[in-house]
Parts: structure tokens; C-alpha cells; sequence
């Protein structure tokens, strides 16, 4: 899951104020669901997508390794 994260958050935090931002999010909510078909989008995930700046993907690598 931290792929599709590394995969989609450098993207969003470039799209965050245009008019297309919730275009970027549901083709993020595809591309999840294309690498990992098996799996729904976690709350972290979709808070993630939804808020991009906020979300330290660096602490949250680190985090998920301890």
C-alpha cells in the first residue's frame, strides 16, 4: 500500500487547487484498485488522497516499519 501512496501523493499535492482535484482523487481511488483489486481503500488511505499535504508519506513508511 505504501507504493500506491508514494504512486499518488506527489501528484495530488501538485493538483490540490485546481478545478480537477476530485477528477485526481477518483482516478487515484482506479489506479488503487487496479494495483491491489483484492483491497478496499483504508481510512488512512482516503485521508491520505483527500489531504495530501498533510500526510507525512516518510513518517508513515517509517511508522509502518516498527
Amino acid at each position: 500500500m505504501y507504493k500506491f501512496l508514494l504512486t499518488v501523493i506527489p501528484t495530488l499535492r501538485k493538483g490540490k487547487n485546481s478545478n480537477g482535484y476530485e477528477n485526481c482523487i477518483n482516478l487515484a481511488r482506479i489506479q488503487f484498485k487496479t494495483m491491489y483489486p483484492a483491497s478496499e481503500l483504508q481510512e488512512y488511505q482516503l485521508s491520505a488522497i483527500s489531504n495530501p499535504e498533510k500526510f507525512e508519506i516518510n513518517n508513515f513508511y517509517c511508522n509502518s516499519l516498527v
